[in-house]
Formats: structure tokens, C-alpha cells, sequence
């Protein structure tokens, strides 16, 4: 805060000069004491000056805002949310989430670099430091996930960790994905870690599943916090031994569930924190940001002002943000207004000291930021992909195969084991048993790798959807019920330079164009979600059977979420972290 801002915001905290902005008449929730009083809100610069009478403050120049005995909380905190989930680029995310009462977003842009590297990462802090939403980095710890395990198009080394913690926005380590590179002591992993350990910065962890010995072995490495439980004995041991629980509710992944035993056990709330992780645009326009998460924590029981806690200071707390998650003086003048406590619909909402949105609506412009041609054109396949190339051949009338079984609502799968019929010693796709053809394809270098098998639960009776959104590597990912318009699909995603395409008899009738990293639309919220809702509409039409089946499908190429996962290297098997094949 320089000088000037600084003395006016005390003498205005005084009484002796006005402030610039009071919000009148709001129940303001004190989330240090838990309580929740009457009063007005003054505002100068960018700051808090005072909470509770502030008449004397009020003068000819102030801009009073009538609060109507809304409730007041500080703007919310997103701790974890990956921005290319939503399939927006930042600016276009800010314009999104801003109207639901998120003031400032901790994000890792692993997804980004992965496939830019670190100067993508670049890009993304240059972008971030023109928006008002306050948007922290955590430094990508795994890019790649899983090293030499598929093919990724860059790599974050050590000494670009070092160059990144270096930035203020910079807050320190994101998850470490390759928990089993922390448990087998990995040299580069550890100098990750040791280099957020000199930094004095905090380092995220992602550890699915992982319990006793294992789990406290990845927890002293310092890793502080996780957002992977999945069941409500994760929570419980992860809380036990002092994380930070990350409550994860997403678009794909709902694991907030995971607080039932928290709560019944009557466990302190200070250390949990409402995330999102990844959210599709769509849902973030028709829901809310972290909203919808804060009314569902309410509805299992957590008390209204401890769910605003676990969006506001908990996690300033956890993560040493100064000056954020509390509405008192000297904090940011980031302000949240809703009507009812238990059903957290946002009305208002102040950012720096600004009326930012209303009613649903942005107030401000935020202009596109401009990005350079090697960021939009990202898009190498070796050449275009035949229908030939992805046949799997068996020399048996029937073989078994593995299976990979998609979730509804999860981003883990399962592994089954189906015994199939071949045609001409060919395994082909079986629609009426839901048996569908998936091939991942390699994009960044040309090696015209093509990971091939099989999946149960997208439905699809014909045709075939593809997208260049493939967790973490972010290949061109397909599943379908024909080789032929598997084949267009990832042809169509290469020659649109990223993005969704749904395919039907070698034409493609749907398609959401993304150029940025082949993640990121750079088209405003609200058109963005119009196209994307024609093609999971257009996947439906095929018999998809899932809410959203290209989350679902950019999550079968992550592998270091169990079980059984494809790259453009073929079946990963993730409990055994090792490459298995595709018949038994």
C-alpha cells in the first residue's frame, strides 16, 4: 500500500476526512468471531476503513450505498480452481465469476502448461495483473503429471519453479500430482519441493486414496494441503494430522459428502475449505461459482458463518493472503451482499472499493487481453489420423479385454474385465453393450503416437465426440461407436486448433472452437456456454448418457487418478503406475 493510500485510509478510519464509498444498513458477518452485527461499511480507496457507524464519515462527495439489510460478507475465495476447466480465458473467467462474489481465485496452470510451459505461465500473470478479481499462481509442481509417462508439450523444471516463486502472485507449490515420485523420494520432486521450502511459500498437495504410513510419509514432505478425499475417512485422517481439507465440488467431481463424518464428529472447521477445482462455464452462468458449494455445506449441516469462513479466512489463513477474507478495517473493500443466509443468492458486489456487479450483472469492462500466435496455434499432428490406425487386431474368435468404466460425477474409473468377440480378428466397438472405441493421440510433437482401448459409460449408439481438453497432457482424446468418425473427430479438433467436436457419419455436427493451449475459448462467457450446451446436446442426440460427457472424457487420460486410464502411450494402469495391456 503506498504512503498516500495509506495516510488517507487512517484519518478516514478517524473521522477526519470522508470516505469514497458507504455501504448503509447490511448484517455484517464478522468471521473471526463468528457473529454477526448491524452496521455500515466505509469505504476509501481500495480498502475497509471502518465497520459499524459510519454517518460521521459520510460526506458531500461520498457515494452511499443502501444495503437493505442484506447480509454483508467479504468477497469469496476460490483456493483451488484450475481456469481452463472452465473453458474460459482469464479475463473472460473474471467476467464470469465476478457477478457470483468471488474477489480473488488461488490457480494453478498446470492444464496451460502443459502445454505452453512456463512461458505460458507468463502470459497468464501478465493477463492476471490487469483484472480486478485478485487471481494467485501456484507454481506447477508436475508438468508433466507423471514424467515419462505420456507425452506432454513442455516441461517445468526446477529452475523455472525457482524463477516462478520469485513472483509475488506467486504463492507457492501447486499439487504434487506424482505422489508416488514424493513416496519414492524422486530427486526432482524433492528439489521442487525444497525450493518452496527456502521460498517460505506453501506447497499443495493431491493425494487420492493415500492413508496410514503412505499419507503421513507424502505429509512430511510439507505438503499442507489436499483436495482428492473422496471418502469420509480421507477427511477425517487428513484432518487429524493438520492439513488443510479441500472440499472439492465441482462440475465432474462432488466430494463434499466427504464433511458428513467432519461434522457428526464435531471436528473443527477452521482448517477446511470450500473449492471447485474444475467447473464448465455453463455451470458457473446457471449456478453460481461458489455459491452452489456453500449452499450444499449448509444444507449437511455446517453453521451459515462457518461455510462463508471456509470460503473467506480459512483460507487467507491457510495460505497467508493478507489483507483478504475478512470484512474489518484495513482489509480489501471486497464486498459480498445476499438476502438470506442459508440460501446464498448474490445481489451486490463490491471488488477495490468498486460496485462491480448487480443483480446478476457486470457493471465494469474488462478488455480481451491479447495473446501471441504461438499460443493459438498449437496443434502438431504428425499427420492426419486413418481409420486404419486405430483398429485393434486379436488373433482369437473371443479374447478378454480391459475395460476402462467411467463414473458419473467422479474423475476416478474403473477397470473391468469383458470378454469381447472379434470380426475378422478385429475388436470392434460394441454400442448395444456400451463397449466404445477410445484413442488418445499425441498433438504436441509429431510423434503420431495413438494410445488405443476401450470404455463403458459415455452410451454413445453412433458417431463419436473428440477434445483436445485431456487432463493433464492434453492429447486429442475421442470415444466412439465406429472407427470412421473416430477418426474425423481428432481430425477435426487439429484442423479447428483445439477444441469439442461431435461427429455423426464423417461429419462433424457440433463444435466449440478453443485456440488458446487448445484449452480456452477467448468469446465471452455467455456465448461460450451456448455452444458448449449444443454439443453435449449434440453427444446426447448420439445416446450419451452422461450430464456432461466431455468433462467425464477429459478426465480418462489423467494417470495419476486411479484405476485404469489411456494415454498416447496406451492402458495406465495408476495402482500399479505402470503400462498394461489392452487383452488379458
Amino acid at each position: 500500500m503506498v504512503t498516500k493510500m495509506l495516510r488517507e485510509l487512517i484519518l478516514c478510519s478517524q473521522g477526519k476526512i470522508p470516505a469514497d464509498i458507504v455501504i448503509k444498513n447490511v448484517r455484517i458477518i464478522n468471521v473471526f468471531s463468528k457473529t454477526i452485527f448491524d452496521g455500515d461499511i466505509a469505504i476509501k480507496g481500495k480498502y475497509i476503513a471502518r465497520v459499524g457507524n459510519c454517518d460521521d464519515i459520510i460526506g458531500d462527495l461520498t457515494k452511499v450505498f443502501d444495503g437493505k439489510s442484506m447480509y454483508a460478507a467479504p468477497g469469496f475465495i476460490d483456493a483451488h480452481v484450475h481456469v481452463e476447466s472452465s473453458l474460459l480465458c482469464p479475463t473472460q473467467f473474471a467476467r464470469a465469476i465476478i457477478p457470483h462474489g468471488t474477489a480473488a481465485i488461488i490457480t494453478d496452470f498446470h492444464e496451460l502448461g502443459n502445454v505452453l510451459g512456463v512461458r505460458g505461465l507468463h502470459l497468464m500473470l501478465d493477463e492476471a495483473r490487469k483484472l480486478p478479481v485478485k487471481i494467485f499462481v501456484m507454481a506447477p509442481s508436475c508438468v508433466p503429471a507423471a514424467p515419462n509417462i505420456d507425452t506432454s508439450g513442455a516441461e517445468i523444471r526446477p529452475e523455472d519453479i525457482a524463477e516462478l516463486l520469485k513472483d509475488d502472485m506467486v504463492l507457492g507449490l501447486g499439487e504434487l500430482m506424482n505422489f508416488p515420485g514424493v513416496l519414492d523420494v524422486n530427486e526432482n520432486v524433492l528439489q521442487k519441493i525444497a525450493l518452496a521450502e527456502k521460498a517460505k511459500k506453501i506447497i499443495d498437495g493431491h493425494a487420492p486414496l493415500l492413508s496410514g504410513s503412505t499419507l503421513q510419509a507424502y505429509i512430511s514432505a510439507g505438503i499442507l494441503t489436499d483436495h482428492e478425499s473422496t471418502t469420509e475417512h480421507e477427511a477425517v485422517e487428513k484432518l487429524h494430522l493438520g492439513m488443510y481439507l479441500l472440499v472439492r465440488q465441482g462440475t465432474v467431481a462432488r466430494d463434499i459428502g466427504v464433511l458428513k463424518r467432519v461434522i457428526s464428529e464435531k471436528l473443527p472447521l477452521d482448517r477446511c475449505i470450500l473449492v471447485t477445482d474444475d467447473k464448465h462455464v455453463d455451470d458457473i452462468l446457471e449456478n453460481g461459482h461458489l455459491e452452489p458449494v456453500l449452499r450444499t455445506a449448509i444444507e449437511l449441516g455446517v453453521d451459515p458463518i462457518e461455510a462463508i469462513r471456509m470460503v473467506t479466512l480459512n483460507v487467507s489463513t491457510a495460505y497467508g493472503l493478507r489483507r483478504l477474507g475478512a470484512l474489518s478495517p484495513g482489509y480489501y473493500a471486497d464486498v459480498v451482499l445476499f438476502e438470506n443466509l442459508e440460501d446464498v443468492h448474490v445481489k451486490a458486489v463490491f471488488l477495490n472499493g468498486e460496485l462491480v456487479a448487480r443483480d446478476g450483472k457486470l457493471l465494469i469492462n474488462l478488455e480481451q487481453y491479447k495473446y501471441p500466435d504461438w499460443a493459438l496455434k498449437t496443434m502438431r499432428l504428425a499427420k492426419e489420423v486413418s481409420e486404419d490406425e486405430l483398429t485393434i487386431r486379436a488373433c482369437a474368435d473371443k479374447v478378454k479385454i480391459r475395460l476402462i468404466v467411467a463414473r458419473e460425477g467422479s474423475v476416478v474409473t474403473d477397470c473391468h474385465i469383458e470378454e469381447v468377440e472379434t470380426k475378422n480378428c478385429i475388436i470392434e466397438p460394441d454400442p448395444e453393450r456400451d463397449i466404445l472405441e477410445i484413442v488418445v493421440a499425441e498433438r504436441h510433437k509429431a510423434t503420431g503416437n495413438i494410445g488405443k482401448g476401450f470404455v463403458r459409460g459415455f452410451g454413445l449408439k453412433r458417431g463419436a465426440i473428440g477434445s483436445s481438453v485431456a487432463h493433464d497432457s492434453h492429447n486429442i482424446i475421442a470415444v466412439g461407436a465406429n472407427r470412421r468418425d473416430l477418426a474425423e473427430a481428432i481430425n477435426a479438433v487439429a484442423k479447428i486448433q483445439g477444441g469439442l467436436v461431435v461427429v455423426d457419419n464423417g461429419k462433424v455436427r457440433a463444435k466449440l472452437e478453443l485456440p488458446l493451449a487448445g484449452l480456452m475459448s477467448l468469446e465471452e462467457p455467455h456465448r461460450v456456454s451456448e455452444r458448449l450446451k449444443k454439443v453435449i446436446q449434440a453427444a446426447k442426440d448420439l445416446g450419451a448418457e452422461l450430464e456432461n460427457p466431455f468433462m467425464v472424457l477429459s478426465f480418462m487420460a489423467l494417470p495419476v487418478i486411479p484405476k485404469l486410464k489411456i494415454t498416447d502411450k496406451g492402458l495406465f494402469d495408476v495402482d500399479r503406475f505402470s503400462y498394461v495391456p489392452l487383452i488379458v
